[in-house]
């Protein structure tokens, strides 16, 4: 499944054009600087314990190390002290969080620690836009911009796929103590942080897909479920606007006759540049431990993809549909799916791929 969706073509055949998303778009965006600009003004507490706070106490913060070698040193043992937190990586299958320390009440969470390569000198030029913890996907198809700090109840409970990369994240918190001249290594002081930066940023990844959730919603005529969070400030809601955008996405890329890749790239986007850019997955070894994972944040998406292409009748995908096919009987067969999630999921999973993915393959 990590082949599948990983990469944008390099050719997107014709787009589609729809002048009023720009004006949505821009109007997402500058309610996500609101919130980040409130939130770094504001921070708020985290529940005693959070996983985050924990993880950032068990990386030794050295303000004398030159910023490249303090990040390659955190990425060395990264992945080693994650296993401690429960965290899903290619050294460990990890735990399904329930309920999760992000989306809070209801949620189920599958967390993967990465250590993936960035430009660590262009990165800490920007340290207030990081984003080391990131989407694979979430349930969530609200433009209300909820923050994931475990401080709301979502309407629209499922499974989320969260990863972490530590060495960014080690070095964000490291900056920001510098910046501040933070001498505070309290939990409290840690929270600040966390509110203030690393979670709201997260929301770059959100909106991506929960437009797209919306637009699975729309395909599948499911309602949208009324969300009761609010921020302490306005902001607009666009729903209604994003959901004529989408409907007419639907109408126009029917006959387009795109592959799922061309497809996938087509897909309106608020912050990022196409979606492949939101779930491109992390750079590791793709074994048994962490499979799983991977796989969960791919099948709410393959689902959509496999029955629009049998109500377009796309014979296109043809390899796309052989290699989906594969990797379920791959699956299958793979004993760490199975003793990694709890029972009631994994049915619920079962059933989800044998009515929603294998009769359309």
């Amino acid at each position: 499944m990590y082949q599948l969706l990983n990469e944008s073509p390099n050719h997107f055949g014709g787009g589609l054009i729809f002048p009023d998303f720009r004006r949505i778009r821009d109007g997402l965006q500058l309610s996500i600087e609101k919130i980040k600009r409130y939130r770094r003004m504001n921070p708020r507490y985290l529940p005693g314990g959070h996983l985050l706070t924990r993880l950032l106490y068990s990386v030794p913060v050295s303000q004398k190390m030159d910023p490249i070698i303090y990040n390659d040193k955190v990425a060395d043992i990264a992945l080693l002290f994650t296993q401690s937190l429960r965290l899903t990586s290619a050294l460990s299958k990890g735990q399904v969080w329930r309920p999760g320390p992000f989306l809070g009440k209801g949620s189920t969470e599958i967390i993967i620690a990465t250590a993936d390569t960035w430009d660590v000198e262009a990165g800490l030029a920007n340290w207030e836009e990081l984003a080391p913890i990131r989407y694979l996907w979430h349930p969530m198809s609200t433009l209300r911009l909820p923050v994931a700090d475990a401080q709301f109840a979502s309407s629209e409970p499922g499974v989320a796929v969260i990863t972490i990369n530590v060495p960014m994240l080690a070095s964000q918190y490291r900056a920001w103590r510098l910046a501040y001249n933070q001498q505070d290594e309290s939990e409290r002081g840690v929270a600040q942080f966390l509110q203030a930066y690393p979670l709201p940023n997260m929301l770059d990844s959100q909106i991506d897909i929960a437009v797209l959730n919306r637009l699975m919603n729309r395909f599948f005529g499911t309602q949208p479920v009324a969300e009761s969070f609010r921020h302490p400030y306005h902001l607009t809601d666009w729903s209604t606007e994003m959901d004529k955008v989408l409907d007419k996405f639907l109408e126009q890329a029917g006959p387009k006759r795109w592959d799922f890749d061309t497809l996938v790239s087509h897909i309106p986007t608020v912050c990022a540049e196409n979606l492949h850019h939101v779930l491109k997955l992390p750079e590791m070894p793709y074994n048994t431990q962490l499979q799983w994972g991977v796989m969960m944040a791919r099948l709410a998406l393959i689902t959509f993809l496999v029955q629009f292409n049998r109500n377009t009748n796309n014979h296109l995908n043809q390899k796309y549909l052989n290699y989906i096919k594969r990797w379920l009987q791959y699956m299958d067969g793979n004993t760490t799916m199975r003793s990694a999630m709890p029972a009631d999921l994994y049915e619920d999973v079962s059933i989800f791929i044998d009515y929603g993915i294998v009769p359309y393959l």
